[in-house]
């Protein structure tokens, strides 16, 4: 374990981008046996709120790099939103209306469901961008997942789904949204998120996958379902699709409120056994944020770092080597696990005050060009701080 106490620098981040390439629309799907889900990947974002000349007042939750621009993604006064900004901060005009798309994914309304739409995961596309989110319901128990691709300037593109809109309704007023999206090479969607399915089931992980024009891909399923896409019950209560990533030979997935937890699956949605132990990987403690593919087929999960002991809050984040089999690389820190840790009673603040306690999340993961990962935490959810980690070893790189 690594401790960082009063010399870590403290940077004002506003936006900590990790995204490729997207696109947006939608439609309806029917009820699935599961739900479905490639080489770019979007970003997923965490809770907060932006305003600024735009008078924009959102909640965003998702930020990606179109070109030279900054796109961020989120809810805004019940609909989902795409806004465009010029590198200094300036809202772009010619996006959308006056900087800002609007999205209403629009689905069934019930009691339940007060129609709120909001953009969780945003995805760039070469002339196309792809949002992915929900229907948020009033109570955790109704909601739709919703999708919609937006052309490169800022309208529905109207080729996609209906209208521009996709929505995949799993009935029964389940709560459900989409955390990540990617496409493969032939502009087939993957998605990743999460559903509670019941009392007896609770949080399950959903993966599907949708073809280049809106429709969900019935040839990506549970073995022996009837459905569409992938509904996975690890065996208990916590499973939530918080991250995901696409590879040559299938689709990870993983979350949970607690643990590290990954899943794969082939490209037909089947579980591969030969990952992790029966599929799935497990290390206990932290919360995951997100998983990144590595050159030599392995992955890296990064997320928060668990207390360091019981009733204390969270100051750190965790960072998890795996190779392509799902194991721990035992060379990555100590046996495969990295654990940084602030030391928050030490930070002194721009305006000489210091830190009499706290807690820290996670809520960014970019790679630098020269594959350093760069690990985005929030103190008390406010102030931002940046680490950079060499992802071959897990040492800090002091020069940063």
């Amino acid at each position: 374990m690594h401790s960082l106490g009063s010399s870590i620098p403290l940077f004002c981040v506003l936006l900590l981008a990790c995204g490729d390439d997207g696109g947006a629309t939608g439609g309806t799907d029917g009820g699935t046996g599961g739900t479905d889900g490639g080489t770019d990947g979007g970003t997923g974002g965490t809770d907060g709120g932006t305003g600024g000349s735009t008078g924009l007042i959102a909640e965003p939750f998702a930020v990606a790099v179109q070109g030279e621009r900054l796109l961020v993604a989120g809810g805004y006064e019940g609909d989902a939103f795409v806004a465009r900004f010029f590198v200094d901060g300036r809202i772009d005009a010619s996006f959308g209306v006056d900087g800002i798309r609007r999205v209403d994914f629009g689905g069934p309304e019930t009691p339940f469901r007060r129609q709120e739409d909001v953009a969780y995961a945003l995805l760039v596309r070469p002339n196309a961008i792809v949002i992915a989110g929900a229907v948020r319901g009033l109570v955790p128990g109704a909601g739709v997942f919703g999708l919609a691709r937006l052309t490169g300037d800022g309208a529905l593109d109207e080729t996609f789904g209906n209208g521009g809109i996709r929505i995949t309704d799993t009935g029964d007023d389940n709560s459900s949204r989409w955390n990540q999206i990617f496409a493969d090479d032939a502009g087939r969607l993957y998605a990743v998120g999460g559903l509670y399915n019941g009392v007896s089931r609770g949080q399950d992980i959903v993966v599907a996958r949708y073809s280049a024009d809106g429709p969900i891909d019935v040839d990506f399923r549970t073995p022996g379902s009837t459905g569409a896409g992938v509904i996975w019950d690890g065996g208990s209560q916590e499973e939530w699709g918080i991250a995901g990533a696409l590879l040559a030979d299938g689709v990870v997935a993983g979350g949970g409120p607690a643990g590290f937890r990954v899943t794969k699956f082939d490209l037909s949605g089947a579980l591969v056994p030969s990952f992790g132990t029966g599929g799935v990987f497990r290390d206990e403690g932290g919360v995951l944020f997100a998983i990144r593919p590595q050159e030599d087929g392995g992955l890296l999960l990064i997320g928060t770092a668990p207390p360091p002991a019981d009733g204390e809050p969270t100051n750190g984040f965790k960072l998890v080597r795996l190779d392509v089999d799902g194991a721990l690389v035992p060379s990555f820190g100590e046996g495969g696990r990295l654990i940084v840790r602030w030391d928050l009673t030490l930070i002194e603040f721009p305006d000489g005050q210091t830190l009499s306690g706290g807690f820290n999340t996670v809520r960014g993961v970019a790679f630098a060009p020269d594959g350093d990962v760069l690990v985005h935490s929030a103190i008390l959810g406010i102030t931002p701080v940046v680490a950079r980690i060499d992802p071959a070893t897990g040492a800090a790189v002091d020069s940063f």
